[in-house]
């Protein structure tokens, strides 16, 4: 008699071969639901100049979600890659056909991806084997071409920054010695000691802000009286000024009187040239004519001494106002100059 645990072994080995083929099976079922699989899919196709950094197994995002995967590419006969993905079609509501697709790089070094995006406002889905023309970024490259003259500001301003650094340096002893100054300095007006600690003390500086208030109120008052005495020596002056006013008036009186008595003898020598005209015209009238020049000549010597009269009025004039006047001018004629008569 056999072992009774091998007893219907066959029947425990088949029941769990089958349990476990359920279970892949149920497994596998689920994978392919979470994968979209028994999902309509509705066919895209992308077209590119260049098959640089496509792949097979790409993923398709829109919004930043996998919506599909490129599960072929390849070149065409006119030059031109062709990549297909499978969109599922709950995605249709998003993806139109005036939708952009692009091809971008994930994150800084990732994975390019075939990204869609806009269209949102179109009210026409796409139809299956819908074809859309994929664009480029720029590449990292050409960015990087873009940034290098930023680049180049950046190095001058580190170097500019290791110079200074340096510099500084070098200059550190200097630095120290005047921060040691300053704090040297600090203490002093801290504990008012030193020059500086001197001039902080409130005596010191209100006795010599007072004493210099002093100074200036002594020399405001010797301002004011100075300022009096000038005033009063106008005032002198003015007073001359005006004593003088009469005697510059008679002065002025006098200048006329011999400017038309020099008009007076213009007219007569005049008179005497008609009068030469008429003996050179008449013989008998000679002795006439010659008895008037001769009374004319007598005219002629009183005018003469009466201007010389005049002219020494004048002079005494001038030499009171020389002696009364407060401004004495070193250009004005000398005392007991007469005036000559042209």
């Amino acid at each position: 008699m056999g072992d009774p645990r091998f007893k219907n072994i066959e029947f425990k080995v088949g029941l769990f071969i089958f349990a476990s083929l359920i279970m892949f099976f149920v497994f596998l079922i689920g994978f392919l639901v979470t994968q979209n699989f028994f999902m309509s899919k509705v066919k895209v196709v992308f077209i590119s100049e260049s098959g640089e950094g496509l792949s097979k197994s790409m993923p398709v995002m829109y919004s930043g979600f996998q919506i599909a995967k490129v599960y072929s590419i390849e070149l065409r006969d006119d030059g031109l890659v062709e990549l297909r993905a499978k969109i599922p079609e709950k995605y249709k509501k998003w993806v139109k056909p005036e939708s952009e697709a692009k091809i971008q790089a994930q994150g800084v070094i990732g994975a390019n991806a075939i990204v869609l995006s806009g269209g949102l406002d179109s009210k026409n889905d796409i139809d299956d084997g819908q074809t859309y023309k994929l664009k480029r970024e720029q590449a990292i490259a050409d960015l990087i071409k873009k940034f290098e003259p930023m680049l180049d500001n950046v190095r001058n301003i580190l170097v500019n920054v290791d110079k200074t650094t340096t510099s500084v340096a070098d200059k550190r002893q200097s630095i120290e010695d005047l921060m040691q100054g300053l704090g040297d300095l600090g203490g002093d007006v801290s504990k008012k000691q030193g020059s500086v600690g001197f001039l902080t003390r409130s005596d010191y500086l209100k006795n010599e802000v007072k004493a210099i208030m002093d100074r200036l109120a002594v020399a405001q008052e010797n301002l004011i009286e100075i300022t009096n005495k000038v005033d009063t020596a106008v005032a002198g002056v003015n007073n001359r000024v005006d004593e003088t006013q009469p005697a510059i008036k008679h002065l002025d009186e006098g200048i006329v009187a011999i400017k038309e008595g020099a008009e007076d003898i213009g007219k007569l020598a005049r008179n005497i040239d008609d009068t030469v005209t008429k003996l050179q015209k008449t013989v008998n009238n000679a002795n006439k004519i010659s008895t008037d020049v001769s009374e004319t000549t007598t005219n002629l010597k009183d005018l003469r001494q009466q201007t010389d009269d005049i002219l020494n009025t004048s002079n005494r004039v001038l030499l009171n106002l020389e002696e009364k006047w407060p401004f004495n001018s070193s250009t004005s004629r000398k005392a007991n100059e007469k005036v000559l008569l042209p």
